[in-house]
């Protein structure tokens, strides 16, 4: 027979000294040593020491807006979505990285046994503000922001690289500013392993995506609307609206059908157009730079410069040279 507690009970058990927060649970079933770090907006982390006595079921009711990096140093659980067909076998030396909203489920731990782990909650806004280069990483954003129910994205053993990372984590101070630096400095670096890990096994990822004749026409029509007013781009939220296609649809598709993302696209076309109307126009510098949607005259010309590598001055000058 195993016990049961719930995760919202848990504060009844607490016991606290120092630094040191303490789940003592009724009746010898076991203790919790565990403690959260907040990193910043974005990054939660806990890290866990269980010594379990007894057959126990947690019952857990949380929401999870983002990704979920579970990373298992010794020790192990069964969980069990109660929303979902969601299973998972955490094992000593694994690491599982999920991905869901709203969630609730069952954590079971045999008796006589021990867990240490450290579990690593990351936004995915913050995802898209560090990999907002990446057009892999948007496919692989919109993709899971499509799943409705908690997915796994990886659940095997743990790289020598995470492993190291997750240590580091689990041991470290996080009393002074430099202390969040550093871990939120191992934050990034197990993203930066286990997406590179998750990309390659991801790279078929939208190959099974299919597009309508109505899909293709709005994936025209989207290159349209963003060409005809560029002082006034639309968000990709806004621009998936106006013709009605979602926004999984018109990242992948829009590549696909083009060979490169909307802004991508953008950003070429901008700096296209303002060759042109150096060439032909009677607008100075100021006023073109505008014209296309740049708010200020350093960021367009240093644009210009990276993708022509001659100044928009410079074309100015010999207006009438039709061999530029």
């Amino acid at each position: 027979m195993a016990y049961r507690f719930k995760y919202k009970d848990f504060g009844e058990f607490l016991v606290q000294t120092d630094n040191l927060k303490q789940i003592i649970f009724p009746d010898a079933f076991g203790t919790i040593q565990t403690d959260s770090i907040v990193v910043n907006e974005n990054i939660i982390i806990y890290r866990n020491n269980f010594l379990i006595q007894k057959d126990i079921v947690f019952e857990y009711d949380f929401n999870l807006n983002g990704l979920s990096i579970n990373i298992t140093l010794d020790g192990g659980f069964e969980y069990e979505s109660q929303s979902s067909e969601f299973k998972m076998l955490q094992e000593n030396n694994n690491t599982i990285i999920t991905i869901g909203s709203k969630e609730n489920g069952t954590v079971f731990h045999r008796k006589n046994n021990s867990l240490q782990n450290i579990i690593i909650f990351v936004k995915l806004d913050f995802l898209k503000q560090i990999f907002n280069e990446s057009i892999e990483m948007e496919n692989i954003i919109t993709y899971i922001e499509n799943k409705k129910n908690l997915k796994t994205l990886k659940s095997r053993q743990t790289n020598i690289q995470t492993k190291l990372c997750a240590y580091d984590i689990y041991n470290a101070n996080s009393k002074t500013s430099f202390d969040m630096m550093f871990i939120e400095s191992k934050v990034l670096e197990i993203l930066s392993y286990e997406f590179k890990d998750i990309f390659s096994n991801k790279k078929n990822i939208n190959s099974n995506v299919k597009f309508s004749k109505y899909d293709i026409e709005a994936l025209h029509l989207a290159k349209k609307i963003l060409t005809q007013d560029l002082k006034n781009i639309p968000s990709l939220t806004q621009l998936s609206k106006q013709i009605k296609l979602n926004e999984f649809k018109l990242k992948v598709g829009f590549k696909r059908l083009f060979g490169t993302s909307p802004y991508i696209f953008l950003y070429d076309y901008k700096l296209n157009e303002a060759k042109r109307l150096l060439k032909t126009s009677d607008l100075n510098v100021t006023q073109i730079s505008a014209e296309i949607g740049y708010k200020e005259i350093y960021g367009f010309s240093n644009a210009f410069y990276k993708k022509f590598k001659v100044r928009p001055k410079e074309i100015m000058k010999s207006r009438k040279n039709d061999d530029f």
